[in-house]
């Protein structure tokens, strides 16, 4: 019997994190579906069954058309509309990497790809009028499908499987799980009976920054998602991520996206179901 067995692969397809936002068949019209200077902390999809809208971003127009998906990655800024009626499938996804981060998040394009239309009816029945659990499973397998297709466009090639030494998978691990800037390198290593350089030497040259840097990067990344997900206050997302007020929080949040967090909520919130 040749048996050909592949741990790293199963490991690392058992870390994927996938996770739905929002989702919904609509039909918009020019004057509900129009936004400038979106940026969300989720990737929207978009399939157009009819009509015909557009997407602007860094001086560039995509022009919606039906019978294709258009992914718009998380993070990106961009503006929308239509000047007819259009119906379309939207979902807000996001999938994670091991190390936490969205795989799309840092994608500088909006990307695209012809879909069957049978396909898009099939997805649009499923979901208005299913309530079972395979049809969950097959909803999420179609649109999982789909972002499959779309990471091979942003990273083409074979891409190698990452590995992470044990100190540092664990470091991942525990940050993802405990997520609070109160974190500091001397702990971890504690944790781990290792001096702070031998730990911070080994996190920079395995995840590519600083224990600190990505420590700030998925601070930051978690309050989008609280301030768009959730109706807590501003207040209660800065202790819950540790910061000592709510004012250091905001001031911190202004210097990294040019929006205090009461802007930044006020805009996704207006453009949450579209």
């Amino acid at each position: 019997m040749d048996v050909k067995q592949n741990h790293e692969m199963l490991l690392l397809a058992n870390t994927i994190h996938f996770t739905f936002s929002a989702g919904a068949f609509v039909t918009v019209t020019p004057e509900t579906w129009m936004a400038s200077e979106v940026c969300s902390p989720y990737s929207r999809l978009y399939f157009v069954l009819s009509g015909e809208g557009h997407l602007e971003y860094e001086q560039q127009n995509v022009i919606l058309k039906p019978g294709r998906l258009y992914l718009i990655p998380a993070g990106l800024t961009f503006s929308f509309g239509c000047h007819a009626p259009m119906e379309k499938i939207y979902f807000h996804v996001n999938l994670f990497r091991p190390d936490g981060y969205d795989v799309f998040f840092g994608c500088h394009h909006i990307l695209e790809t012809p879909v069957d239309l049978h396909e898009m009816i099939s997805l649009r029945d499923l979901f208005i009028h299913e309530h079972d659990f395979s049809s969950a499973v097959a909803v999420k397998q179609m649109v999982f499908r789909h972002l499959a297709d779309f990471l091979l466009l942003v990273a083409p090639g074979s891409q190698p499987l990452c590995q992470y030494s044990p100190p540092v998978r664990d470091t991942l691990d525990y940050i993802q799980q405990n997520l609070s800037l109160q974190i500091t390198v001397c702990f971890l290593a504690q944790r781990l009976f290792l001096a702070e350089s031998t730990l911070a030497k080994l996190f920079k040259k395995e995840v590519g920054k600083t224990i600190g840097a990505y420590i700030d990067d998925l601070i930051f990344f978690r309050a989008l998602q609280m301030m768009v997900g959730t109706g807590e206050t501003i207040g209660k997302i800065s202790d819950a991520l540790g910061f000592c007020d709510q004012f250091y929080f905001s001031r911190r949040f202004k210097q990294r996206f040019g929006l205090t967090p009461q802007q930044y909520r006020k805009r996704q919130k207006a453009t949450f179901g579209m």
